[in-house]
């Protein structure tokens, strides 16, 4: 949701409109000043009938044929502002000054066109020069003072609304402008008594109220901020502020149904804002109306294309329906947005996944540890798929930083150990193992993993020890059943090497390899038969390898 702060300016304007762009209009004193101008007569009828442009016209004519008058360019000057022709006015009314200097009512006006044009600069200047032509016009000090907040300049806006308020201390739209002043020097506080006091001699004033608002939601007060919305509502139905600041504060409470309430009127009178729709978008996709919430999140991007939340929010509902390419799709859109956007990028590596396309799925997961170092499950997510992709080394220095992160992550440990045993670091590896043991003792993989190492090493009492915890686990470990029975056949303990690779070859068919050194023990123990039929069994296996053993 925008910061609603930054309402004051949209507050200004408004003030603006209503009280500082007052314009002499056309009227019968200018005929009185020059009763002898044909020209001058004829527009003046015609701007009484609302024949604004053919009044113009007439002006127009009169000066283009050397009727080069004070009071025709005034006029001119006028009608082109009341057609809002701003550049054109200043202009007109420029040349009247070269006419007649201190001309007050074109030193001001001249500067008004520039403030309708936005050029706050300049506004300044002009509105500065009329004070000089008539010291301590009220209506030029406002003016100069709403210019100066335009172009940030706080402290100076607020002596400009104090000079007002000097000669005129009820001055309401000086003391409003003054309170704008102080809101945006953040001296909330004062802002708010000075619009309290204000909003108790008029208290239906709305922009008095949305400025309420603004302070309200900048305070965290909770309580003025809805009791400020509910009476500007009284005041004008579905005011953006009102219903901006009721549906921040159902979004902030959880209170998605009453969120959706406020932002359907929202984005009824202001279709065209992609703020709304964003935030009406969320409050659906919290409420499991996913297909309302894709039709919000798609109006805010039609709205704004560049809202990377609003896409990557949107590739999450379709990835959730999986329709992976245009997920897809939205997540990289997202990311041409906003690069950093780690939510995206961890999405995005998880539909790559769901393709079967990993190396774009590490690349992603790469992407996002060089933004967010201290995410720890993408830490370890992109240690597997290193692992998966065949590059331990890698895999290895993932999974490190997942543990000196969390020093009892068991299975970070268990990862750390495959990784490095597979780089050939077997010391690394079996002291990763047994971390993995002591963070988790009864997990089966680090048992069997920890046993494994610990036959390969010859420690044939640690590796006995892994395998009678797994039994007391009821674990089924083939593997390590394997590894230990090698052990004790090495050692010419054949009678228990035979046991543990019947078990091996037992829980798992087709166990070429137990087959193979179960008959070496058992022909050892004089078993020839049986020795016979493992190896039979071992060459249906896989061929290659037992005659390699028999020869």
């Amino acid at each position: 949701m925008p910061d609603m702060n930054d309402r004051w300016l949209w507050v200004v304007d408004d003030q603006l409109v209503d009280a500082l762009m007052r314009n002499d209009t056309l009227d019968a004193s200018a005929e009185k000043r020059s009763a002898d101008s044909t020209a001058l007569k004829r527009a003046l009828a015609l701007a009484s009938e609302n024949q604004t442009e053919g009044a113009l016209e007439e002006v127009r004519k009169a000066i283009d044929g050397g009727e080069n008058t004070a009071d025709l360019w005034w006029a001119r000057g006028q009608l082109e502002f009341e057609l809002g022709r701003w550049e054109q006015a200043g202009n007109s009314y420029a040349e009247l000054l070269s006419m007649v200097p201190g001309h007050r009512a074109a030193a001001y006006n001249i500067a008004l066109c520039c403030f309708r044009q936005q050029r706050f600069d300049e506004a300044v200047e002009r509105f500065t020069e009329a004070l000089q032509v008539v010291p301590g016009r009220v209506d030029c000090a406002i003016g100069l003072g709403v210019s100066l907040l335009h172009l940030g300049r706080s402290e100076a806006a607020l002596a400009a609304f104090e000079s007002v308020l000097g000669t005129d201390p009820s001055n309401v739209k000086a003391l409003f402008g003054k309170g704008v002043a102080l809101q945006k020097m953040n001296r909330l506080e004062e802002a708010h008594d000075l619009y309290r006091d204000v909003l108790t001699a008029n208290p239906k004033n709305p922009e008095l109220l949305a400025n309420l608002i603004a302070l309200a939601a900048a305070r965290n007060d909770d309580d003025k901020l809805r009791d400020y919305c509910e009476r500007l509502l009284r005041i004008r139905e579905s005011a953006r502020p009102a219903l901006e600041g009721l549906s921040t504060l159902a979004l902030a409470r959880g209170d998605y149904k009453t969120a959706v309430k406020h932002l359907s009127q929202l984005v009824k009178s202001a279709p065209g804002h992609w703020e709304p729709w964003y935030n009406l978008g969320f409050a659906y996709q919290k409420l499991n109306r996913q297909d309302e919430a894709v039709h919000a999140y798609s109006e805010a991007i039609r709205a704004k294309p560049d809202v990377p939340q609003a896409h990557a929010n949107l590739g999450l509902i379709l990835q959730e329906r999986a329709q992976f390419g245009t997920a897809r799709e939205e997540y990289n859109r997202a990311l041409e947005a906003d690069p950093g956007l780690a939510a995206a990028l961890w999405n995005l590596a998880a539909v790559y996944e769901r393709e079967g396309d990993i190396v774009a799925a590490e690349q992603r997961l790469a992407r996002l540890m060089a933004i967010k170092p201290d995410w720890e499950d993408a830490c370890f997510r992109l240690g597997c798929m290193r692992l998966q992709l065949g590059n331990p080394k890698g895999a290895a220095e993932a999974f490190q930083r997942c543990v000196s992160r969390r020093e009892k992550w068991a299975e970070a440990w268990l990862n750390l150990g495959i990784a490095q045993r597979r780089s050939g670091d077997s010391g690394a590896s079996r002291a990763a193992f047994e971390k993995a043991v002591e963070q988790n003792p009864e997990s089966a993989p680090a048992l069997s993993a920890f046993g494994s190492a610990m036959a390969e090493e010859g420690d044939c009492t640690r590796a006995m020890d892994a395998l009678d915890r797994l039994a007391a686990l009821n674990e089924r470990t083939p593997e390590l059943w394997y590894n230990v029975g090698l052990l004790l056949q090495q050692q010419g303990r054949h009678e228990d090497a035979a046991k543990l690779l019947r078990q091996a070859a037992d829980a798992r068919p087709g166990f070429a390899e137990a087959l193979l050194n179960l008959g070496k023990s058992l022909n050892w123990l004089g078993r020839e038969a049986e020795a016979r039929d493992c190896w039979r069994e071992a060459v249906e296996a896989k061929p290659e390898l037992a005659s390699k053993f028999v020869n």
